[in-house]
């Protein structure tokens, strides 16, 4: 029964998780065509959101290690990597 709830709250979470992705890019449409910033706000919007659903809905807690790098570098890392734009 436990592994049925999980899977419950885990479709749930992936639903609604992709339900913002589409309000987001709504909302955000005329500012990303028009200004790098406008992406990078709607970018952390929608990150801000995922992890936020995450801890209230399947108790994900998120741990940054290490300094963020600065200037020009590039980042190798596995999907979740997005969460560093907060």
């Amino acid at each position: 029964m436990a592994y049925a709830v999980q899977w419950i709250r885990s479709l749930l979470f992936n639903v609604q998780m992709y339900v913002a992705m589409v309000i987001v890019a709504i909302v955000f449409l005329i500012p990303m065509i028009f200004s790098q910033k406008g992406a990078s706000l709607a970018a952390k919007v929608y990150c801000w959101w995922v992890v936020w659903s995450a801890r209230l809905m399947i108790g994900l807690r998120v741990q940054v290690r290490g300094t963020i790098p600065k200037g020009e570098v590039l980042v190798a890392a596995k999907h979740q990597s997005f969460l560093i734009l907060l």
